[in-house]
């Protein structure tokens, strides 16, 4: 108010000034109409509309007052170029004073709307229950570098530009403000040897990876271990920042690297005691976790032809109104994120189903089986129907070679399909990326007794000291992808069931040898 009062007292004394024939010779001071145009700009951007419409009433009474009586720069010889000069000079002024107003109004409008956007922002990183941190580059990285120059760039120019309490804490500080621009390699060091093949994994993902494993040094040299979801953001080919839910595993490590032999074993003995009462309640706890798992997997596909339909509605509206914010995050955000998120539950839905349906065979190997001749080549060529999906994205190479007028042998489908399923699902699972293939090819031994299916991949292959545990039951290398260690020990048993035999011939970085004999 004293602002207004102020501005107020000015703005007259300068109408006077101008129109009230304080001036002795007007025709020598025709410029002075000049000295209005700071006040009324000042009133416009403190006062904005109301203010300016206040501001231009007055300054017309005033001006038209003083032209009349023969006051002010705009008197002339005749009354026509009074009235006209006077009425540009109001024009323009109040045009230019109403435009002004008016591109402030719409400045403030949005700056409001951003600190919503930001305050909504910053309150999801605060109120996460997990650590959350965003890494920016003092140079964007060029994603055409060759695999370890980028890895040397991430740990050489990386820095924390944002990071939350939680994650603050985990390294001994208070607030995450104390993390900001503190470099990556002060946290993650770069001589670990696990870091930096994290890093490899996640530029060779194409900077998009879940679960991604590293180790962190804290304030008191304590080592933590971290799972992260982790995110980049490339822009004209060049990633510019990494975003990252970080998951502390730390206790869990150890707890994988303190366990013995003898206690596996005990472990095991324990899961075998709780099965034989898992076999009792195994068949009613399928039936009430199938029911709302089915309903899920419809309501995904639903889902999936609903986001289909809005997305052209939204690219619409997106394309008028590219400020738009769907679930409180930007559209362009939301466009990739969405179908991600869809096909997540779908996806969460099916491996439920087909747990639930392993623990049931597992918990009852003692079955009724429906016996009847099987087709080898046809049950591989359902299984792999199956795996569609799951083998195109896991590689570009899948190669089958099926023999020809192969006898059929004594067994169950559905179980010789499974069997199938599992194995081929472990040889793309094994392999680190899209390039490396995977091979499945049936044949009649030299002998002519035995069927031999056979699976080779190209994959990550298995430790020596691990063979002879693939058999047993829960023991899992996929524990963090939420593998359940069930699949090659339900395969085994079924195999056995049709008196067949499997082996493993496997070599660390080149790949594994599933063979499968089934007798004729």
């Amino acid at each position: 108010m004293v602002e207004l009062a102020i501005l107020g007292l000015f703005l007259l004394a300068a109408l006077l000034l101008v129109f009230g024939g304080w001036l002795p010779n007007p025709s020598d001071d025709y410029a002075v109409d000049f000295v209005l145009i700071p006040i009324l700009l000042w009133v416009a951007y403190r006062f904005q509309i109301v203010g300016t419409t206040a501001a231009v009433s007055l300054m017309s009474i005033i001006a038209i007052w003083g032209t009349i009586n023969g006051h002010g720069p705009f008197v002339e010889q005749t009354r026509y170029e009074t009235e006209l000069i006077l009425q540009n000079f109001t024009l323009v002024i109040t045009i230019t004073l109403l435009i002004f107003s008016a591109v402030l109004k719409e400045r403030d409008r949005f700056e409001s709307k951003l600190v919503g956007s930001e305050k909504r922002y910053h309150d999801f990183i605060s109120d996460s229950t997990e650590g959350i941190w965003r890494i920016n580059f003092k140079n964007p990285l060029s994603c055409e570098l060759e695999l370890d120059k980028q890895v040397d760039w991430f740990f050489e120019y990386g820095f924390l530009s944002e990071a939350n309490d939680v994650l603050a804490r985990k390294w001994g500080f208070s607030t995450g403000d104390q993390l900001i621009g503190i470099k990556f390699s002060d946290l993650w060091p770069s001589n670990e040897g696990a870091n930096r093949e994290a890093i490899r994994q996640f530029v060779r993902s194409g900077y998009r990876m879940r679960d991604l494993r590293t180790m962190g040094v804290g304030l008191d040299d304590s080592v933590r271990y971290f799972s992260a979801h982790i995110t980049g953001h490339v822009e004209n080919d060049c990633l510019v920042y990494v975003w990252a839910i970080v998951t502390d595993i730390t206790d869990r490590v150890y707890l994988e690297e303190t366990k013995s032999k003898s206690r596996r074993q005990e472990l095991q003995l324990i899961q075998a005691n709780k099965m034989g009462a898992l076999g009792v309640l195994i068949s009613g706890v399928a039936h009430e976790v199938n029911n709302p798992n089915n309903l899920v997997l419809l309501n995904a596909q639903t889902l999936k032809k609903v986001w289909a339909d809005a997305e052209v509605i939204l690219d619409k509206h997106y394309r008028e109104d590219p400020d738009a914010l769907l679930g409180g995050l930007a559209y362009s955000e939301m466009h990739k994120a969405v179908p991600e998120l869809i096909s997540d539950i779908a996806d969460g839905a099916t491996r439920i189903k087909s747990i639930v349906g392993n623990l049931k065979d597992f918990a009852r190997p003692g079955g009724m089986a429906e016996i009847s001749d099987v087709d080898l080549n046809i049950a591989l060529t359902r299984a792999v129907r199956l795996l569609r999906h799951f083998i195109q994205k896991k590689t570009r190479y899948f190669h089958s070679d099926y023999a020809d007028d192969l006898p059929r042998i004594k067994g169950d489908y559905q179980k010789i399909e499974q069997i199938m399923v599992n194995l081929v699902m472990n040889a793309l699972e094994a392999l680190p990326n899209i390039d490396r293939a995977v091979t499945v090819s049936t044949r009649l031994n030299d002998a002519g007794t035995h069927l031999e299916v056979c699976i080779r991949d190209e994959g990550i292959g298995i430790p020596r000291k691990d063979l002879d545990k693939l058999f047993d039951a829960f023991f899992t290398t996929k524990q963090a992808q939420g593998g359940t260690g069930l699949g090659l020990e339900i395969s085994a048993m079924l195999i056995r069931e049709h008196g067949g035999t499997i082996t493993f011939d496997s070599e660390l970085g080149k790949g594994t040898k599933v063979l499968v004999r089934f007798p004729v």
